[in-house]
């Protein structure tokens, strides 16, 4: 089973959008910000045998355009981008459920999205969720560092020790950003089969703009099934994803005990079955 790419277009900008299996539409959305779906979809797979998965770069991210110099990245542009796909869907692929799975900042995207356009989606899966609500003086991502192996961290130094002399190169950027996310991990032997991209003007732009929000009372009005699947051990606790459990109306949460960050790569057949358990074949 293979991913096809499709054409498609957003306010006159190209979209990375690439499709496989047959079934309800199931949405997989990435996580960063400014990173892309390659790190995601090849542990899609399992599940392109129950469902059609559809996965799409954020603008600006990975394989899809760029912004125009001047205009800036915004958190309603992508919820926009994600309307216009799953009425895509609905068109493409009639008569089917439409499921949204989040992963990590992708998750806060989904809640954007249900924000305004539950009605367009039947259940969601928030996976190893962004806390629901931020703070400015608080970054939950600094968990990641407290878990991060000693000898990465000091690679990780030694980047920033660069950056503060001048702007990191590409390859620089992605070094750091996968250096970060290794405290996501269980096992860092795992870590050559995550593959990051980083747009660093997207991920800067749409840091600053959620730099605080609160999303709790909107979700408390979603009636939107929802499954919150958090890892024990990741660097977004589990206390927290128990704040976004409780913040949706028909929600539940599951816990898987070996993962971190990413469960789909720690604990494959785990996610895949508790995830086809929820939405159903």
């Amino acid at each position: 089973m293979h991913y096809t790419s499709i054409p498609f277009q957003f306010r006159g900008l190209d979209v990375h959008v690439e499709t496989t299996g047959e079934g309800p539409s199931l949405f997989v959305i990435h996580g960063g910000p400014g990173l892309s779906s390659r790190y995601l979809t090849p542990f899609m797979l399992p599940l392109a045998e129950s469902y059609k998965v559809i996965a799409h770069d954020q603008t600006g991210c990975g394989r899809s355009q760029p912004l125009p110099e001047g205009e800036t990245y915004t958190m309603q542009r992508e919820v926009d981008l994600l309307k216009e796909l799953v009425l895509w869907a609905k068109e493409n692929n009639p008569n089917q459920p439409v499921y949204i799975m989040g992963h990590s900042f992708g998750a806060v995207e989904t809640m954007c999205f249900l924000k305004e356009h539950a009605a367009l989606v039947d259940k969601v899966v928030l996976l190893t969720a962004s806390p629901i609500a931020k703070v400015a003086e608080h970054d939950p991502l600094m968990g990641r560092l407290a878990k991060m192996d000693k000898d990465l961290k000091w690679d990780l130094i030694q980047l920033n020790k660069i950056r503060r002399k001048r702007p990191w190169t590409h390859e620089e950027q992605v070094q750091a950003v996968t250096l970060g996310l290794s405290g996501g991990l269980t096992d860092l032997a795992l870590l050559p089969q995550l593959h990051f991209d980083y747009t660093v003007d997207m991920a800067d732009q749409i840091s600053t703009e959620m730099k605080a929000y609160d999303l709790q009372p909107a979700m408390n009005q979603v009636e939107t099934p929802a499954l919150v699947l958090a890892g024990r051990h990741d660097f977004f606790v589990v206390e927290a994803q128990e704040k976004t459990h409780k913040a949706f109306p028909n929600s539940r949460l599951e816990i898987l005990e070996e993962s971190g960050h990413f469960p789909f790569l720690e604990q494959p057949e785990a996610f895949t079955q508790t995830v086809r358990a929820f939405l159903g074949v």
